[in-house]
Order: C-alpha cells, then sequence, then structure tokens
C-alpha cells in the first residue's frame, strides 16, 4: 500500500469561477528528510489560478500502516472561494475492486482479501462525492464534470480499477485552512474501519506520532502556525 501514497500531481482544485487545476499543472518545490528508516516529504506550490498557496506534508504512522498527506491552503484572494479538492486512487490493482462505502462514506480498493480504506477531511467533513472506474473503461475516464465539478457517482468498479473522491470548503479572503487526505492498509476489515476512526477523530495525532518517533525534539519541521 505504501507505493501508492498519494502524489502531489494527483490533487485536484476546482471552483466555479476557475475551473479545474491538477496539481501535475503546478511547479512543486519541497525536500526530503530521511530519519531513522522514515521519510518524511514537504512540497509547496502556488496556484495563480486559484489564488492559493498549497503545502504539502506527508507522514506514515510510525507503527500501523497509514499514510497521511496534510494539505495547508492559504487564499492569497480577497474573495471568498468555494473550492473543491480532487484526489484520484490507482495502486496498480490488475485484478481487483474499487467501491464506495455508503456505511461510513470511504473509498475500499481490494485485491485479494487485502484492503487499502481512502478518505479525507477538511473543516471537519469527510467526503462529498466519489466514483469508481475500470482504466479501460472509455466512459468512465472522463470521472470529472469540469463544468460543475461533479464526479460520476459510480460506487464500484472491478478488474484494473481507479477511484476518485473530493472534499469541500469555503475560504474567507487570505485565510488559512487544513485538509488531510489518508489511505490504509489491512487484511481485517474491522481493524481497517478502528484505524479510520482514529483517523476521523484527530489527524493531527498521527503527525505527532510521527515527530516524536523520528525526529525526537531534535528536528523542527515545517509548520504553519
Amino acid at each position: 500500500m505504501m507505493r501508492n501514497k498519494l502524489r502531489n500531481e494527483d490533487i485536484g482544485i476546482w471552483s466555479k469561477q476557475n475551473g479545474i487545476e491538477w496539481g501535475s499543472a503546478l511547479k512543486w518545490e519541497g525536500k526530503k528528510i530521511l530519519q531513522k528508516f522514515r521519510t518524511y516529504k514537504y512540497a509547496y506550490a502556488i496556484s495563480n489560478k486559484h489564488g492559493l498557496q498549497l503545502e504539502c506534508e506527508d507522514f506514515v504512522h510510525p507503527n500501523q500502516k497509514i499514510f497521511l498527506k496534510k494539505i495547508t491552503l492559504h487564499n492569497d484572494s480577497r474573495k471568498y472561494q468555494d473550492l473543491t479538492l480532487f484526489f484520484q486512487q490507482d495502486i496498480g490493482i490488475q485484478n481487483g475492486t474499487a467501491f464506495f462505502s455508503m456505511s461510513n462514506r470511504t473509498i475500499f480498493h481490494e485485491d485479494k482479501g487485502r484492503y487499502v480504506l481512502f478518505n479525507g477531511m477538511i473543516d471537519n467533513r469527510g467526503i462529498s462525492q466519489y466514483t469508481t472506474w475500470q482504466d479501460n473503461d472509455f466512459y468512465n475516464k472522463n470521472f470529472l464534470n469540469i463544468e460543475n465539478g461533479s464526479l460520476l457517482l459510480n460506487p464500484i468498479a472491478a478488474g484494473q480499477v481507479k477511484s476518485a473522491f473530493s472534499i469541500e470548503t469555503t475560504m474567507l479572503p487570505y485565510e488559512i485552512k487544513r485538509g488531510y487526505y489518508w489511505a490504509i492498509a489491512a487484511n481485517d476489515l474491522h481493524e481497517i474501519q478502528q484505524l479510520n476512526e482514529y483517523m476521523q477523530r484527530d489527524p493531527e495525532k498521527l503527525v505527532k506520532d510521527f515527530i516524536e518517533e523520528t525526529f525526537g525534539s531534535k528536528v523542527m519541521i515545517p509548520q504553519i502556525n
């Protein structure tokens, strides 16, 4: 699962006024810190299209198979902005299943009895829209309606599968907000649900655990106050 750490290029930003912009169109600058066989990644980019600064920090839980991407948005615009963030998932499954769980509003990818759960949060709210598709499905490859920022809401797909979901927020002029994206791997659905609930309660707890376990008090990593 950890090879599927979400690339910044797979994050999309959409607004009614400015349309869609994918991370692949942005110029990312950052650094990687290796410590005690663990990796911390920090990346920064500016979206002139949306008047935003983006900071992305990648963490892996020191003891559990949980990957967390912390996204800090800086609204440099004088205007209110209604924003939708999109995230794409592809873990290289050739003959598996991707599905959206209505009960807890999460995306699952399954392959030979092994599960990866994907979720996100901003403003204490989770997934707003979702979709799944086969990589060779021509119709569903256009999973995003660029004009209105909507996903196809296809709940399940089988084969060489991919998925996407969105989270939504409104930003005041010059406001700073934090959003979170995480992926959890496990062979047991009960375990994966418990870990998801752990993340939903406080994503920052994983950040603190990672820093204490990996760096102790010796290293300060980029933070926004």
